[in-house]
């Protein structure tokens, strides 16, 4: 009880703020035009993307929602709903919307898995790609059910195919190739017995490859190929060679019943008997480009609308019946020669709208019903001689809606009716943020560098927002409490508050270019004249930074007494084992080229080519294969006791020897993604078609592996960023109703949470780059406002217990002491802290702390701040067991507890008196 008295008594000075905003580092800076499109309408709404957010509208100002966060691609109307499909992850995701809400309909293909959509009566009819089927032509009516593939036309993974979906009156034509006749126009009704091909126009597997336009006509559709204009009404065998085609014919166009195209700079027409030139002019722009943007012709009233020039005026709108008696200007908006350049233009209704250019406006929105009367001016959008960028023109509830983007003025959307035009929507730009190149933790503080106003600057954050300029770093790692960074020619270290301190210069022939820690010392990578990298080390003093003589490695893993060396630059066939000051051995593994390695215990394991999992204990006799990998590696970690593997056949797990090493359960890849290790047990992603995007964790076993289903259906959770904090994973997961924001599990579905909604509503903060320091855990998020920023949340918000050793400390008679405990959890009567290879049968005192510190006492360094002192005295073999019990007292969640303790020891470095353990930071969790 007393030592659980005096964690309580702790506890309370810990109570922990909910997560905050460390600071604005990029206030206001070259702020990112937003990606801004429609995706459709139907009924009274219409659905708008704007960058990674989909909004629904009725076309008022007022009538704008935020349903969801993540890309959509254009959707189809069924009824008064809109269909849509959205990447997810690594698939595409099908939903529905009805204005107020988007519903995840099914999981289709992958995340480019789903194209067109054209609507046909109650249903849409799209083509998607499949793993299994391949490219087919699949139909929905907005329900799971009712989301099948219509007809498989090829089977197998190949498929069909089937492309340029076109409408025209019950029926949609599209190109596709069954794998016998070739790529040849088809026909489908909405169903499977009425899908089929037309004709077999081009007999053999050759097919109609090359046609790019497909022209809806009353009853049917045409089409050009090989100079020849066919047309079809949809029976089977109703395939009709209409007229021959001049050569070099394009861009076809319905102007009542002619179709007119162009052919270099004159403009033609056929009546489906004969061919006439109607005129010929300076310039006329191709009726219809294949890719269909921008349109440079419109058809309105049985009339086909386009720009031209006749060399009396510049390039004007311009209107044919396809005749030469009806070809003629429409209005001559920039008089005289000068070019008016109306394009792109849009037909809505009984209107076309067109981006015109004129003297003191620039290029602005006109309308006009195809004369010259009826054609005027819409409204000065982007204000001044800077010009407007129309985006699209659409109908809601009666009005015209027009999207307007990369004026000098931020992205909006319009409303256009028959009196005038208002905006009804500025687009907000989205602030660049902050991006950093490094971000890690310096005991229980954040360091971050990012790009300055010239260079990459140094900055270090406390979790109270208190933030310290270190200076220009092109590199940098932590030591313990210290930072060790690089600046041009120098490496520096900084401590605590103390201003940054030089500890060597290169010379002018060497430059470093990198700086990693492990074993208390620094290594760099330092590049030659030559380009050569070369490995130094540094103990943080001039005296103890030095070159090594070796080629800087791929990897480097701390043991107990050296690093292991993965992979150098130049030696890619080995491995190596140092102690800083040599090279105690070197293993040559020839063609393996290890890498991805992590230790466990007192090894380490790696990969190598050659699909093989090894592990060392930096000897040779202690370097062996493990495994035999099924395929390459996609994935390696370890919580430093156990590893786990995923390869192209699931997960591995492995102690490092080979009697420890198993392959645990055979999972499709390359569904799985991400991995990480914590208490044993991994935790990885997997996009299982059944439940999607989810997490899922592994205690090793094939019965203990399953998935945490969050998200029930195919939608999934969609994490992200697996990273440790504590005893749990801290990750990014998208929930329909939070968007995606920071989430926690300790591998239970109970408890997987939502840590914080830092972006209330379903847009969602984007976490990432989560760093755990001490009692926070720090991470970057958007909150709406300011663009991604440096964020911090306190670890009780993650539920997660800590116990991780810090350093510090110094040696006695049987060396460094050793304290460790487990994790403190609620309501834990039996938690307690160990003391090992302490001076036998000794006075001790364990000393205790809310917070941590780093002061030098000589040889030694103490962790522990404002000190709590309980005595206690060691067994005959050096060790002890110091009870701690942890209350079930919720006010205790996220207390934390600095411990250290001193011994008594004639041959202690303290003052020939005493001896100090490493520091113990301990955090309480559920």
């Amino acid at each position: 009880m007393y030592f659980c008295s005096g964690l309580v008594s702790l506890g309370c000075a810990l109570c922990s703020p909910a997560q905050q905003m460390l600071a604005d580092l990029h206030p206001g800076r070259s702020p990112a035009v937003q990606r801004t499109h429609f995706l459709g309408a139907a009924g009274t709404f219409g659905l708008v993307a704007i960058g990674d957010q989909l909004w629904s509208t009725d076309g008022t100002a007022t009538g704008w929602r935020l349903i969801r966060e993540g890309y959509g691609g254009l959707g189809a109307a069924i009824g008064t709903r809109m269909v849509l499909p959205i990447s997810i992850g690594s698939y595409t995701g099908l939903h529905v919307s009805d204005g107020s809400s988007l519903t995840f309909v099914s999981r289709l293909g992958g995340t480019a898995g789903v194209g067109q959509l054209v609507t046909l009566g109650s249903v849409a009819v799209f083509d998607c790609h499949e793993p299994v089927a391949g490219s087919e032509l699949w139909v929905t009516d907005g329900t799971s059910v009712g989301t099948r593939l219509l007809v498989d036309l090829r089977p197998g993974s190949t498929g069909s195919a089937p492309q340029q979906l076109v409408r025209s009156g019950p029926l949609i034509y599209f190109l596709a190739d069954d794998g016998v006749i070739g790529q040849e126009v088809w026909r489908t009704d909405g169903t499977a017995a009425g899908t089929f091909p037309i004709a077999d126009l081009v007999p053999g597997r050759a097919g109609i490859a090359g046609l790019w336009q497909i022209l809806p006509t009353p009853g049917g559709v045409v089409f050009p190929f090989h100079d020849k204009l066919y047309a079809t009404r949809g029976s089977r065998g109703d395939l009709t060679s209409l007229v021959d085609l001049p050569t070099a014919a394009s861009g076809f166009a319905l102007a009542g019943n002619r179709v007119v195209f162009t052919v270099g700079c004159s403009l033609w027409s056929t009546d489906g008997r004969s061919v006439q030139r109607v005129q010929d002019f300076r310039r006329l722009l191709s009726l219809q480009r294949p890719d269909r943007r921008p349109e440079y012709a419109v058809e309105l009233n049985g009339r086909v609308l386009f720009p031209a020039s006749d060399g009396q005026s510049g390039l004007e709108l311009w209107s044919t019946d396809g005749t030469p008696a009806g070809t003629a200007m429409v209005a001559d908006i920039a008089p005289g020669t000068e070019d008016s350049s109306p394009y792109p233009l849009f037909r809505v209704g009984g209107i076309a709208y067109l981006v015109a250019d004129t003297a003191g406006i620039g290029r602005e929105l006109w309308r006009t019903d195809g004369t010259a009367t009826g054609t005027r001016f819409v409204a000065d959008m982007t204000p001044g001689a800077d010009s407007s960028t129309i985006l699209a023109v659409t109908e809601l509830s009666g009005r015209y809606l027009v999207l307007v983007g990369l004026g000098t003025q931020p992205t909006s959307v319009w409303s256009v009716d028959s009196i005038g035009a208002q905006s009804i929507l500025a687009i907000p730009r989205n602030g660049c943020g902050t991006h950093p190149l490094q971000m890690l933790r310096a005991d229980d503080q954040l360091a971050l560098s990012i790009h300055g106003v010239s260079d990459v600057e140094l900055r270090r954050f406390a979790a109270n927002g208190s933030v310290e300029l270190l200076g220009i770093a092109n590199a940098v790692a932590a030591r313990d409490t210290e930072l060790g960074f690089v600046r041009g020619q120098d490496f520096l270290v900084a401590e605590g508050g103390s201003a940054p301190r030089l500890v060597s210069t290169f010379a002018s022939n060497l430059r470093p270019v990198s700086v990693r820690s492990a074993l208390g010392l620094y290594f760099l990578g330092v590049w030659d004249n030559r380009s050569a990298h070369e490995l130094w080390r540094s103990d943080g003093t001039a005296a103890g930074t030095f070159g090594l003589g070796i080629t800087e490695p791929r990897e480097i893993v701390a043991l107990e007494d050296r690093v292991l060396l993965v992979g150098p630059e130049l030696q890619p066939d080995s491995i190596a084992a140092h102690d800083g000051r040599q090279v105690l051995a070197t293993i040559t593994l020839p063609g393996a080229r290890p890498k991805m390695a992590q230790r466990t215990g007192y090894r380490a394991v790696f990969s190598a080519f050659g699909n093989q999992l090894w592990s060392s204990d930096g000897t040779r006799a202690g370097t062996q294969p493990l495994h035999t990998l099924s395929g390459e590696i996609q994935a390696l970690a370890s919580d430093g006791q156990v590893a786990y593997a995923i390869d192209d056949a699931g997960l591995i797990v492995s102690d490092g020897t080979p009697w420890g090493t198993a392959r645990v359960r055979n999972l499709q890849i390359p569904r799985i993604h991400e991995l990480a290790v914590v208490g044993g047990k991994a935790f990885f992603v997997r996009d299982d078609p059944a439940s999607g995007p989810e997490l899922w964790v592994s205690d090793g076993t094939a019965a203990g592996t399953d998935v945490l289903d969050v998200v029930p259906g195919a939608e999934g959770l969609e994490p992200r960023r697996l990273t440790v904090v504590g005893d749990r994973v801290a990750f990014s997961g998208r929930h329909p109703s939070h968007g995606r924001e920071p989430w926690a599990s300790d591998g239970t579905r109970a408890g997987t949470r939502l840590v914080a909604d830092v972006r209330p509503g379903v847009a969602g903060s984007a976490p990432e780059r989560f760093v755990p320091a001490g009692s926070s855990v720090f991470f970057l998020a958007d909150d709406g406002v300011h663009g991604v920023e440096p964020w911090v949340a306190p670890i009780a918000g993650f539920g997660a217990a800590l116990s991780e050793p810090m350093g510090g400390g110094c040696p006695g008679s049987l060396g460094l002491t050793a304290l460790l405990a487990d994790p403190p959890r609620l309501g834990d009567a039996s938690h307690a802290l160990v003391v090992g290879f302490a001076n036998p049968t000794s006075a001790g005192a364990l000393l205790l702390s809310d917070r941590s510190t780093s002061v030098r006492l000589g040889a030694c360094t103490l962790r522990v701040a404002t000190v709590v002192a309980l005595p206690f005295v060691t067994s005959a073999g050096g060790g002890a067991r110091l009870p701690l019990p942890v209350p079930a007292h919720p006010s205790l969640l996220g207390a934390t507890v600095v411990a250290q303790v001193a011994i008594t020891d004639p041959r202690g470095a303290w003052r020939g008196v005493a001896s100090l353990s490493n520091g113990l930071r301990m955090a309480v969790g559920r």
